[in-house]
């Protein structure tokens, strides 16, 4: 199975194998992690959906990319023009930054078809978001590391020297009278 990339249009084709895919690899990304993540590029088809599916086809994309980052597409605004130019004639910088910011979408599994709503990014360490599993355990651990507590402290309620205020949020004030 060959790994593919379903992407919205022939602009977007041309900016990832011309300009992103190269800067991967040699370029701004080179020193990002994870290490080596280019390699993931290497043999990737690079295919403009004629239905609505976008996104990465049997490989998974190794980190967020953020292609309209400043520090990037600055000093790489030709590059990035001629490259669009050369799919489409009347591209301009404003263009192309638009069609960089779907392609951040589609590259990083946000937005999987022409019509849908982009998703919200997944930050951290690629993992999806949390099941009914893992906090059913979370719950179930913190109960049993509870009841594993010493208690230190104990109320006493019948002392004349503390006085004892519940506040309008829920807390428990204990004033204890010094001096007497």
């Amino acid at each position: 199975m060959s790994k593919r990339l379903y992407v919205s249009s022939a602009v977007q084709a041309k900016l990832l194998s011309a300009v992103l895919i190269p800067q991967m690899k040699d370029g701004f990304w080179k020193d990002h992690r994870p290490a080596d993540h280019y390699k993931e590029w290497q043999d990737v088809e690079i295919i403009v959906s004629s239905d609505e599916k976008l996104g990465p086809d049997n490989f998974k994309v190794p980190r967020l990319y953020n292609f309209v980052n400043p520090d990037f597409i600055k000093p790489n605004e030709t590059i990035l023009v001629a490259a669009a130019q050369a799919a489409k004639a009347s591209s301009n910088f404003r263009s192309v930054k638009k069609e960089l910011i779907e392609l951040s979408r589609i590259v990083g599994g946000r937005l999987n078809d022409k019509n849908g709503i982009p998703s919200k990014a997944n930050r951290g360490n690629n993992k999806q978001a949390s099941n009914d599993a893992g906090v059913a355990l979370a719950k179930a651990t913190v109960k049993k590391a509870a009841t594993a507590v010493k208690k230190t402290a104990v109320k006493k309620k019948d002392d004349p020297n503390v006085e004892i205020i519940k506040t309008s949020s829920g807390a428990t004030v204990r004033r204890v009278k010094v001096g007497v």
